[in-house]
């Protein structure tokens, strides 16, 4: 099972990874990468309505033998939208900017023109991508001074639009603008705490005292969508059984068994992995946080490595360079194989008090998604343990 590839630009790539799978982004529903994702497709189907709007109100003109009068915005509205179906969005930029030159205010235009610029920036790397961010942001203000009211779709796009403009200024030395972007986003909807911490481009914020206020802000309205999250995946799992019983790295057998009782995190994950080493620093602070009030991890290590003892070298490495607290122990194929479906690395177990499988999710997790999880676990307490 191979790790996944990246492009020159790895950091970005994995920023857009953690993006995707963050509270803000599972609430939007809003897909960042492709421009047939969900939120380019409503805004498609938005703008075809409002052209099938056009051209209905024109064939009444015509049935009333009123002189016909060209919807020259509703032409180019429509050509845009072929434009980005057949994924040509190099023209539908020109189409779209044609029309707005003689229809500044035309909301789907503007809408549409923004959603397809973040998209360019988004596949583009510092310094290309800023401009874009930053064009994407001044469409999106447009359309705010517009009457209309945003839909739920609209201020997820937006508040995305203006989280990359934070970001773009903050790279660009303008903390003030940036900071006021960031809030912007926030209270729009954006809640994804785990890239406020982590993403490198807003370094030079974080230590700011208004920057730690507004990701406070930020994690108090993130923490109830975490939380109905969790539940909502908790109570759609099926548990089903699980055990092992595989070396640690000093050689010695360790058991789940030996963990009965506790709420368990098994992560099943290997050190060539980086979504794996990315969750790393999430499990420390739960095991820290949480240890005493009876959670316990357990690394269920796969290496690229025939040798055990090799493999226990790396994983030893690893363990002592990043202040890893708890149990780590060397995979097996019988063990990968009690694990229904498996998918890919990192995969994690999450087993109750009562020793089934409560959860198993797949792919890399923010810290409040874990936390929310354990949470709901830790205060499952049942009747009596089997």
């Amino acid at each position: 099972m191979s790790p996944p590839q990246h492009n020159g630009s790895a950091g970005f790539a994995l920023r857009v990874a953690r993006f995707l799978r963050s509270p803000f982004m599972r609430w939007t529903v809003a897909f960042r990468r492709l421009p047939t994702g969900c939120l380019m497709t409503l805004l498609i189907l938005n703008s075809a309505r409002v052209v099938s709007t056009a051209a209905d109100a024109q064939s009444v003109d015509n049935n009333t033998e009123q002189t016909p009068t060209p919807n020259k915005s509703a032409e180019l509205l429509a050509d845009a939208i072929g434009a980005v179906k057949d994924s040509d969005l190099p023209k539908a930029v020109q189409k779209l900017e044609t029309l707005l030159k003689t229809d500044s205010k035309n909301r789907e235009a503007l809408l549409l023109l923004a959603k397809i610029k973040e998209e360019q920036a988004m596949e583009q790397t510092r310094p290309e991508s800023s401009a874009l961010f930053l064009q994407a942001a001044d469409l999106a203000r447009q359309v705010f001074a517009l009457p209309k009211e945003l839909s739920k779709h609209e201020k997820a796009l937006f508040a995305s639009v203006f989280y990359y403009e934070g970001a773009t200024h903050a790279v660009g030395k303008k903390p003030e603008k940036a900071l006021a972007a960031l809030r912007d986003a926030a209270g729009l909807g954006f809640v994804d705490v785990d890239t406020l911490d982590t993403d490198d481009e807003l370094d030079a914020l974080r230590d700011r005292p208004d920057f730690q206020k507004l990701r406070g802000q930020i994690e108090e309205k993130a923490l109830p969508i975490a939380r109905q999250h969790a539940a909502e995946l908790l109570s759609g799992h099926k548990p089903f059984p699980f055990g092992f019983e595989l070396r640690n790295l000093d050689g010695k057998k360790v058991s789940l068994a030996d963990f009965k009782g506790k709420v368990t995190i098994v992560d099943v994950w290997g050190t060539w992995c980086p979504p794996c080493r990315m969750e790393i620093p999430h499990f420390v602070k739960l095991y820290e946080r949480y240890h005493d009030k009876g959670l316990e991890i357990v690394g269920v290590n796969y290496e690229r490595e025939e040798d055990d003892a090799k493999a226990a070298e790396l994983v030893r490495a690893f363990v002592k360079k990043n202040g890893v607290p708890y149990t780590c122990v060397l995979g097996d194929e019988k063990t990968e194989k009690l694990i229904p479906n498996f998918q890919g690395f990192p995969t994690t177990l999450f087993i109750g008090r009562d020793g089934t499988v409560r959860l198993k999710v797949v792919g890399y997790h923010s810290i409040l998604d874990l936390d929310a999880i354990v949470g709901h676990l830790l205060n499952d307490v049942p009747e009596k343990l089997p």
